[in-house]
């Protein structure tokens, strides 16, 4: 132990209980509002009699007994995709952070009038957070209502995997592909889909599995369709609203009435630019279209009414986590699920010490039937534990996940919404 003490950035210690000894690593961070140390235990193993360490379970590390100093410098490992940014905000940040995640478009005023701050400090510390977290105002976009349908597609390679530079030339100029993810565990592949129906959808599959990016690699893929929950959501690609340029209509004898699945030039304007950026002017999108003066700030709340989009909001682009992890959770017995399901809701709407959620999308998934979601890491061991919590709280389910490496094309919509507004919150503490 002293030997492993000597010139570490961690701190270890063995602790005898009821006979059996255990290892601690002990983990000191300062809060930045307070200033103040805090220090935390956390158990990472436990010595055998004949003196060999087991590690405390988890899948990316050795089963068999290791000594103490292989499983710290295994721990500690760098890798390219996890970093050491991770900061922890104060609570005006968070504060902050929330205010503009809840109106991308809302001013240093507005916010300093709802967390009760003077203006010239939410102007500051917005302008802060925008150059930490690389801000971008956007909207959520529901594509279900013109039209549209949301897909994951998740791939398991068996022999070797195709560079990340040929799967980004191939995946990059699909319209309807909006997120793709490299990852290592049960799932190497993960592609985000808004597609107008199956036959599209399959169609797509098919031409990008023929390629011949994938002529000497095995593979195993599944396709599920997915339905979001309200407050988590996936940025649209702009190469998307190419795709949707037939969707306006154009008023003629033939179609003298704009169908259910058709949109008027000015939603298609509205959406496409507050996509890009919502803190545009809407002076300005009136002019780059054509449109009437007045326009586009109508149909922006019409299109708020219609639940065509959420609403304006922020994607942290550098959220600054050690890395982000996807984590499905089948359903294999729903009726143990559903007597257990508010203790999930619960689990993935509490909140902690990070500039985020704690999960940037969650979906239901239909094959297999089950849920999906994109959680940042902040800590060595909140990935092991979020896992435990799920296994321990939740009934009837078997967890796979996978640590994401490279985003490769798109956006996860990182930000610190207010759960409280949500239906998974009601639904979560309802008395039913």
């Amino acid at each position: 132990m002293e030997k492993l003490k000597k010139g570490r950035k961690y701190s270890a210690m063995v602790l005898k209980i009821h006979g059996s000894y255990y290892v601690y690593e002990y983990k000191d961070w300062i809060d930045r509002q307070t200033k103040r140390r805090h220090s935390e235990r956390l158990y990472i193993g436990k010595i055998e009699e004949n003196g060999t360490f087991v590690a405390k379970e988890r899948s990316k590390l050795p089963g068999k007994p290791i000594n103490l100093e292989q499983y710290m410098k295994m721990k500690y490992k760098d890798t390219s995709f996890i970093t050491d940014k991770a900061t922890v905000p104060d609570s005006i940040d968070s504060a902050v952070l929330t205010a503009m995640s809840m109106d991308g478009r809302a001013s240093a005023s507005d916010i300093a009038k709802s967390i009760g701050i003077k203006s010239y400090e939410a102007s500051y510390r917005m302008e802060k957070l925008r150059k930490e977290y690389s801000i971008r105002p956007t909207i959520n976009i529901r594509p279900t209502t013109f039209g549209f349908s949301r897909f994951l597609i998740l791939a398991k390679f068996i022999n070797g995997r195709p560079s990340a530079e040929k799967l980004k030339v191939l995946l990059e100029n699909e319209q309807r592909v909006q997120l793709v993810l490299l990852m290592k565990g049960d799932y190497d592949l993960a592609i985000y889909v808004i597609a107008e129906d199956i036959p599209k959808l399959e169609n797509m599959v098919y031409k990008i599995r023929s390629n011949t990016v994938f002529s000497n690699y095995r593979s195993v893929w599944n396709v599920s369709y997915l339905y979001e929950a309200f407050g988590w959501f996936v940025l649209t690609r702009d190469v998307f609203f190419e795709l949707i340029k037939d969707r306006v209509w154009q008023k003629s004898k033939e179609s003298p009435k704009k169908l259910h699945d058709q949109l008027f030039k000015s939603e298609y304007a509205v959406m496409r630019e507050l996509s890009k950026d919502c803190s545009i002017n809407f002076s300005d999108i009136d002019k780059a279209y054509g449109l009437n003066e007045g326009s586009a700030q109508y149909t922006y709340h019409k299109l708020l009414e219609r639940k065509t989009i959420e609403g304006a909001t922020i994607c942290m682009q550098e959220p600054h986590c050690k890395y982000s992890a996807l984590i499905y959770i089948e359903q294999e017995d729903v009726v143990a699920f559903n007597k257990t399901k508010k203790a999930y809701f619960k689990n993935v709407i509490s909140e902690g010490q990070r500039p985020t959620n704690r999960f940037a999308y969650i979906a239901d998934t239909s094959s297999p039937y089950g849920i999906i979601t994109l959680a940042p890491i902040y800590t060595d061991d909140e990935l092991e534990e979020m896992l435990g919590e799920f296994r321990e709280q939740v009934k009837g389910i078997t967890i796979k996940y996978s640590i994401i490496t490279n985003q490769l094309l798109g956006n996860i919509g990182f930000r610190r919404y207010d759960m409280k507004t949500t239906g998974t919150y009601k639904i979560a503490y309802s008395e039913k």
